[in-house]
């Protein structure tokens, strides 16, 4: 049989691109031995003859074969690379046609209906429940990491900046760190290694990871009144980045190193 001559992958890609058993057998069957009739095609691609025209018309007007002006009418196939031209032509205009078929007809059904995406927006509350969820955070940073520490208490400044040196530090992440003054003198004594600017006015702070998740907190007096305000909702994530790099372009750089480290211990 013709298609033991092929690999399987490529048996599947014919598939896939929307050949079916019958027209993959004759397009084959075709590139091997050619120009056939319909007659002789049938035979050698174990093709029905009540079936064999209807193939071989699909096979026409999907751009995988040609026929001559002969009587009977020969078939030779079409160069791969022009088949699978038309064949991505065709498929796109199908896909076009058929998106603006379900927009026009479900589009003001689900906006009549005022379905709504539910947005990924969490309260977290106390200071262990928040440092759990930046720990969760740092684990999951892979390229980028962005941190505005604000004034709040100084143990869990301390404690923030052990978990990141930790879990993002020490894994090749350098992280952006935004904070006050005096919170830059904890990060020096703690040897936080990462890009580090100051800023004297801040409203709340936050981290945000990879531009995916961002976890906003609300400065407080009192500990157990920290709030945190975790999301990956594109929007918000996309506004809270944003923002930082704002603030960030308005810094003052202090960038601590391995060298700038052991120069100003």
């Amino acid at each position: 049989m013709v298609s033991s001559q092929f690999s399987s992958s490529v048996i599947e890609a014919l598939h896939r691109l929307g050949l079916s058993d019958y027209e993959r057998r004759v397009y084959l069957l075709l590139l091997t031995k050619n120009p056939l009739t319909a007659k002789e095609i049938s035979g050698e691609a174990n093709v029905p003859h009540s079936k064999i025209y209807t193939v071989l018309k699909k096979l026409l007007e999907k751009g995988f074969v040609r026929e001559t002006g002969d009587r009977p009418a020969r078939f030779y196939p079409v160069h791969p690379r022009e088949s699978l031209r038309k064949q991505r032509l065709r498929i796109e205009e199908e896909t076009r046609r058929a998106e603006e078929t379900v927009l026009r007809e479900l589009q003001p059904i689900f906006e009549r209906t005022e379905v709504r995406e539910k947005p990924e927006i969490w309260i977290i509350r106390g200071k262990e429940n928040i440092l759990s969820k930046i720990k969760s955070l740092c684990l999951k940073s892979r390229s980028e990491f962005l941190l505005a520490l604000p004034q709040v208490p100084r143990d869990m400044v301390e404690e923030i900046l052990r978990i990141v040196k930790k879990f993002v530090v020490e894994r090749d992440i350098l992280p952006k760190i935004m904070t006050t003054e005096e919170n830059y003198m904890l990060i020096n004594e703690l040897d936080v290694r990462g890009e580090i600017k100051t800023r004297d006015i801040f409203f709340g702070g936050g981290l945000i990871v990879d531009g995916k998740e961002a976890l906003l907190l609300l400065s407080e007096a009192k500990l157990e009144d920290l709030i945190g305000i975790w999301s990956r909702h594109i929007g918000l994530t996309v506004l809270a980045r944003d923002y930082f790099i704002y603030l960030w372009g308005k810094g003052e750089l202090k960038e601590l190193t391995e060298e700038t480290i052991h120069e100003e211990g």
